[in-house]
């Protein structure tokens, strides 16, 4: 996470179990990110990611992967997946492997990915997330 994100275990909004994980930009100016750096996630062997999350109106949510280039894919702006930013929870079952391969067909692995939360002006964006799986 960088500098801009508040992480928070919030045991009052939550989709099943005891509690979720709430993901908050600090500051309206800049953009939060939170994810998981890995040494190797093979797409041909994991190729699903799945996880709930619950977005208010107008947050503006995305998921990013780096691959063993460091570049970056985004997973907002392809046709493999669109969040719902509607209050509600929602289920997410994303085809990594196919949204990578999409757009750098010749990549095998990944090295990272993020969530993260778009620089906006208006408001400080919140969103919760809950049950991360790599499949």
């Amino acid at each position: 996470r960088n500098e801009a994100t508040i992480l928070t275990v919030d045991d009052k909004i939550k989709y099943r179990g005891d509690y979720s994980l709430k993901i908050e930009r600090r500051s309206i100016a800049v953009e939060a990110l939170f994810g998981i750096r890995l040494k190797e996630w093979y797409l041909d062997k994991h190729p699903m990611m799945s996880f709930e999350y619950r977005i208010p109106k107008g947050t503006p949510v995305g998921i990013r992967l780096r691959t063993r280039y460091n570049d970056w894919v985004d997973i907002k702006d392809t046709s493999h997946f669109q969040f719902i930013d509607d209050g509600q929870w929602h289920e997410a079952n994303i085809n990594i492997e196919k949204a990578v391969k999409s757009v750098l067909p010749a990549i095998n692995y990944l090295k990272e990915f993020q969530f993260y939360l778009k620089e906006n002006q208006d408001k400080k964006d919140v969103f919760w997330m809950d049950d991360l799986r790599i499949e």
